[in-house]
């Protein structure tokens, strides 16, 4: 399995920037891809979500990778797969959320793998099937006028062995304080210099890392992450069925309103309502008064310069 990302806006008028947009920037898109390689022909599991519904960060890359293993039917309770490989191609990726890597952890304590094993691609790597298909989808958006995620939904799933999702608020899960709670965090020299994890069934809860580049004599590192507590098990079921779910940090008053003001005036009238609606008073109130702020700020510094 692949995992990879890029990155996407809308609105989107295949290129051009109509009317006064030309300085503003629209609602920042992402889609996170997750490829099948053991099916044949290749199975590409796409998930959208804007800026509105989360970052970029851990939680989300975690949340949809465990999200793709179970829709892909690659978690099964009461049955254990062999090998499960993850190829990122990401370094900030690998060293900023370390805790992704810590899912290897647990799919293995908890019997769904006999091993598990993260790829993180090494700096210069050559063009992978990942962007092969990620290119498909950049084509078909840069070619196509896009004023709402359902759009994208309609467009990217015309596509051969493309399967999109819209990423809903409620598969999004805070990974990182679960997965804190029963598991050491990965040293941060670990992550600074490999790009193998694998974690084997022999020992779940001891992680191996090394830097793979075709040199045989390079040194494995091990650490056991293990927490020690009673009824672990129990423990850690329960609170993998209870997860925290992320909390939304919704539009900007800043960006809703210039979503409303400079945009919405360049998407058709029936399209407005889903991605340029009008802001709450409170929004418009908020915005102005930050507005005026600035501008006095800005003039007091005039004053002291003069």
């Amino acid at each position: 399995m692949a995992g990879y990302g890029v990155d996407f806006s809308i609105p989107h008028f295949r290129g051009i920037f109509p009317g006064d947009t030309y300085y503003c920037m629209p609602l920042s898109m992402y889609c996170f891809g997750v490829l099948d390689v053991s099916s044949s022909p290749e199975d590409f599991h796409c998930y959208g979500y804007t800026k509105a519904l989360g970052r970029k960060c851990g939680n989300v890359v975690a949340s949809l990778i465990m999200l793709s293993l179970k829709r892909l039917g690659l978690i099964n309770r009461g049955s254990r797969g062999m090998r499960l490989s993850i190829i990122m191609d990401s370094k900030y990726c690998q060293v900023h959320i370390g805790h992704v890597v810590q899912l290897a952890l647990l799919l293995v304590e908890l019997s769904y793998f006999q091993a598990v094993e993260f790829i993180f691609h090494i700096d210069g790597h050559g063009n992978y099937i990942c962007d092969n298909m990620l290119k498909r989808l950049n084509k078909t958006y840069q070619d196509s006028n896009v004023f709402n995620m359902e759009v994208l939904f309609n467009l990217f799933n015309q596509l051969d062995n493309i399967t999109y999702h819209n990423v809903a608020m409620e598969s999004l899960y805070d990974y990182k304080q679960f997965l804190s709670r029963f598991y050491q965090n990965v040293a941060p020299e670990t992550l600074e210099h490999n790009n193998f994890y694998q974690v084997e069934y022999s020992h779940p809860t001891t992680m191996c890392s090394m830097s793979y580049n075709n040199v045989s004599t390079n040194e494995v590192m091990k650490y056991d992450h293990l927490i020690e507590m009673n009824d672990r098990h129990n423990q850690l079921m329960n609170a993998l069925e209870n997860l925290t779910t992320l909390v939304v940090p919704g539009v900007l008053p800043m960006k809703q309103v210039e979503l409303w003001r400079t945009w919405g005036q360049c998407i058709p009238e029936d399209e407005q309502h889903y991605l340029c609606p009008p802001p709450p008073d409170e929004v418009l109130h908020l915005v102005e008064s930050r507005i005026m702020s600035n501008i006095t700020n800005n003039n007091k510094k005039r004053q002291r310069n003069d």
